[in-house]
């Protein structure tokens, strides 16, 4: 269901993770954990253009990108507003402006180099982030396991226990 938030979805036995934000990109991007060496390989940027949605390229939408990206994490959008434009090259990538798709005039793509020591790193995982549930598989069919209630916990603890 197109919930607000985050939805993670396991691809190709778990080598690739797809992360789809619902919401509000700066309010939910502020929420996520970010490792001490980056979390974010490669962003696409499908905001729609500035004049259509202003409210999301601002300079601490493209902080959050900075803070969440690995060393030389890439990124592309069909838009090629100087708004976004600027504000990318603010934090820090490098840029290139090359010919868009279909009848889209141009495109931007580019890069980033991170010294990550001096990045910011938020310490404090979000209430969302889970550590893997250790289970001794051999008494595993001898554990019963009751969830009365609902909610978002009771959700999780069905999910971990399987």
């Amino acid at each position: 269901m197109p919930l607000p938030g985050l939805h993670r979805i396991h691809l190709f036995n778990n080598q690739v993770v797809l992360d789809l934000w619902l919401g509000d990109a700066t309010e939910g991007l502020t929420h996520a954990h970010a490792h001490t060496d980056g979390r974010i390989d490669a962003w696409f940027l499908d905001g729609f253009a500035p004049s259509k949605n202003a409210s999301m390229w601002q300079p601490a939408l493209f902080a959050q990108i900075k803070r969440l990206s690995r060393n030389n994490a890439t990124f592309a959008t069909f838009s090629a507003a100087s708004i976004v434009n600027h504000g990318l090259k603010e934090v820090g990538f490098v840029i290139k402006k090359q010919k868009g798709f279909g009848k889209k005039r141009e495109m931007l793509s580019g890069s980033i180099t991170l010294d990550k020591t001096a990045a910011m790193i938020t310490k404090q995982a979000p209430i969302y982030h889970r550590h893997p549930l250790k289970v001794d598989t051999q008494s595993l069919n001898e554990q019963h396991v009751a969830i009365i209630g609902g909610g978002i916990a009771a959700a999780i603890l069905c999910i971990e226990t399987g």
